[in-house]
């Protein structure tokens, strides 16, 4: 399972985010724009853009999840939207599904892929500013991974 950031660049072209470390923001962090991708051998899942929104976004996942292996359930509305992030534990697999496309894998899986690709989105974030946002993700993904191993 892999997860990516995608960030849109000032020319509004979407970049990875190991590839847009260095890229120039329209208007500066307050408008990051982009989607992620979520993507295991047999399917791949994409949300929205989120306009001004990636770091809620990524925020939402992670407290989904959090909630999800927590309470075996999470519902979350996308950032500003009627589109809802849903995860769901069945045993040792969780389910999620945003906007009817839907990826399982084993709770392991997705802990290891959040946990990496949520770091390396917190790195990108202390890098373009030092808001407590980057920091308290980062407690909540080690506090998540502890949890789960």
């Amino acid at each position: 399972m892999q997860i990516q950031t995608y960030v849109y660049d000032e020319e509004n072209q979407p970049q990875l985010l190991h590839q847009a470390h260095h890229v120039r923001l329209q208007g500066g962090f307050s408008n990051a724009e982009g989607f992620l991708t979520i993507q295991t051998a047999t399917k791949r899942l994409s949300t929205e853009h989120a306009p001004d929104e990636l770091h809620t976004l990524w925020q939402y996942i992670v407290d989904g999840f959090a909630e999800c292996v927590a309470h075996g359930t999470a519902e979350r509305y996308f950032p500003n939207t009627p589109v809802i992030i849903k995860t769901e534990q069945h045993v040792r697999t969780i389910r999620c599904t945003i906007d009817e496309q839907t990826v399982e894998a084993e709770l392991n899986v997705w802990v290891g892929a959040l946990y990496e690709a949520g770091i390396t989105w917190c790195d990108w974030l202390n890098t373009h500013t030092h808001s407590a946002i980057a920091s308290n993700l980062y407690t909540q993904l080690e506090q998540l991974k502890k949890a789960t191993t």
